[in-house]
């Protein structure tokens, strides 16, 4: 991290030697005015957070196929151009092998229903927000992250199916997508939900959270009014505390009678603690457990 920060008369890097280099830390070339050209390993699978942000020299980069995370705002203020831009308007940073969407203008979409690339890895920040005419989006197996906002403010939306090779989910990502409807299926597999990520919400009824969950992000599902059963798979919560933040106000101002299956084997870390699932009221519990899951009930 910070690794070259500040490095204003920093203008090429060639990394292609650095056969074993995974990962490109949070800022390590934030503010590098200068940099003009950087070459990346065939091995990198992450960039950082602000990796590159303000390197406003930055024109063009070559994403790497073994690339799978894209940190927040890793690309800010450069002025990187598109490889591709398609007939809809959208614009993708990559090459052929692994396109990706970014932050560019996503509201040039002009038909109601859209079709990601289907090599396509992430969706980047920002890269449909407030698309409000978009009804209908498909999502591609090859997908592994949701940025930040990626469809916030897409209020037309009517449903969305994530995929299975799906990892994460950022914060805002679809916050106040509010004719999204029925079930929200989160996939196996999925290890993060971000701040605010499903907030106003209101379609949604009901919604099944994976074992493989670690980190829920405060007010994660806040004001989906229409929820009335959430699933909680096994050991979602088996790394943070009662007391953590991180998954405070799960379901902030969900309505009485609505409820809330935890698995029987939790009980000991949940504690009826409502720091998980609501701070503004009370649950019951059942007596019994059914098929394993205990039933929580808004007061």
């Amino acid at each position: 991290e910070y690794a070259f920060q500040d490095c204003t008369s920093l203008t090429k890097v060639d990394l292609s030697n650095c056969i074993s280099l995974e990962g490109i830390g949070d800022s390590a070339f934030e503010a590098c005015s200068g940099l003009t050209s950087i070459t990346l390993p065939s091995s990198l699978t992450s960039i950082g957070g602000s990796a590159f942000e303000g390197c406003s020299g930055l024109t063009s980069i070559t994403l790497p196929s073994s690339l799978t995370s894209i940190g927040n705002q890793a690309f800010s203020g450069t002025n990187l151009q598109p490889s591709v831009t398609d007939s809809q308007g959208v614009k993708y940073l990559g090459n052929s092998e692994n396109p990706y969407i970014v932050l560019w203008d996503g509201t040039d979409i002009t038909t109601s229903s859209y079709t990601v690339n289907e090599k396509c890895k992430v969706i980047y920040d920002d890269a449909f927000r407030n698309c409000s005419g978009l009804t209908s989006i498909t999502l591609p197996s090859s997908l592994t992250s949701i940025g930040n906002s990626a469809f916030s403010g897409c209020d037309g939306l009517t449903s969305i199916t994530l995929p299975s090779s799906l990892t994460s989910i950022g914060g805002s990502a679809f916050r106040d997508c509010s004719r999204l409807t029925g079930e929200l299926v989160i996939p196996e597999g999925v290890t993060s939900i971000g701040y605010s990520a499903f907030s106003g919400c209101s379609g949604l009824t009901s919604i099944t959270l994976p074992s493989s969950l670690t980190t829920i992000g405060s007010y994660a599902f806040e004001n989906c009014t229409g929820i009335t059963s959430v699933t909680i798979n096994e050991y979602v919560f088996r790394n943070v505390t009662s007391t953590s933040s991180s998954c405070g106000k799960l379901l902030y101002n969900i309505g009485s009678g609505e409820t809330v299956l935890v698995p029987a084997n939790l009980i000991d870390e949940l504690l009826l603690t409502n720091e998980y699932l609501d701070n503004s009221g009370a649950f019951t519990r059942s007596a019994t457990a059914v098929d394993g899951y205990y039933v929580y009930t808004k007061i």
